[in-house]
């Protein structure tokens, strides 16, 4: 009486048909799993620069005054916000808390009544970050009444 079975053959077969299979999922594992990895990166630079987009142009919008002075942006009003703009980062302080923005500063132009500043206060105000590959162009305004230019 023959039983039946498999050969060794078939079973060498099946052995390498599944490892074949299990290669391609640990695979598609790998390559989905960097995909979300960057996604998520991406993800959180965005949310990170549309925080520091937000908080600065409220600053901006709500203080008295905006002075420059350097690479330090201040936005007065009962309480001052400072702004410190570095080739590595941006720093934001208030009220003995601070925010760090992982962003490059390429380039900060201020302007006051059309004239380029350094150290006085700012009308216009335009940073080039580098945002992973790109280069972003944030520009503000501060709108001056009469009685705080009079001051001035």
């Amino acid at each position: 009486m023959k039983l039946k079975g498999f050969t060794i053959l078939e079973l060498i077969l099946g052995m390498l048909l599944t490892s074949i299979l299990f290669s391609i999922v640990i695979l598609a594992y790998k390559m989905f799993n960097q995909q979300y990895t960057s996604y998520e990166t991406l993800t959180e630079e965005n949310l990170s620069l549309n925080r520091l987009h937000s908080l600065l142009q409220e600053d901006i919008y709500r203080a008295d005054y905006v002075l420059l002075e350097g690479n330090w942006l201040q936005c007065i009003k009962e309480q001052t916000t400072f702004y410190k703009f570095t080739k590595q980062f941006t720093l934001r302080e208030i009220e003995g808390r601070t925010d760090t923005f992982h962003f490059s500063v390429i380039e900060l132009r201020a302007e006051f009544q059309n004239q380029a500043v350094d150290f006085d206060w700012v009308e216009d105000l335009e940073l080039q970050l580098q945002f992973g590959e790109k280069i972003v162009n944030l520009t503000f305004r501060k709108t001056y009444s009469k009685q705080q230019l009079y001051y001035k």
